[in-house]
């Protein structure tokens, strides 16, 4: 779901998304391209916020992920977890 509204600043795009769950990765697959289709349509200059659940574990590989995951990952990635990054 993702709704476009003006404020005072600006624009800004909210996304709520639900990602399928590791197991279904043919629809996952279609799920982070559909999320990347829908960022790359916002305007430049626009606000964007991005959240919902993503059923995805990112690690904790701060060195790699410096931009997106800041220091606070924990475990080991998955297949859900790389396209996520790759995703922000």
């Amino acid at each position: 779901m993702s709704i476009r509204t003006r404020t005072r600043a600006g624009y800004i795009t909210v996304i709520s998304a639900y990602s399928p769950t590791l197991l279904a990765s043919d629809e996952n697959k279609e799920f982070y391209q559909q999320v990347n289709d829908l960022l790359s349509s916002i305007p430049a200059g626009h606000d964007m916020a991005l959240l919902g659940d993503f059923n995805a574990r990112i690690g904790a590989d701060t060195d790699l992920w410096t931009s997106v995951i800041g220091r606070f990952g924990v475990g080991k990635i998955d297949e859900n977890g790389q396209r996520l990054l790759e995703l922000c």
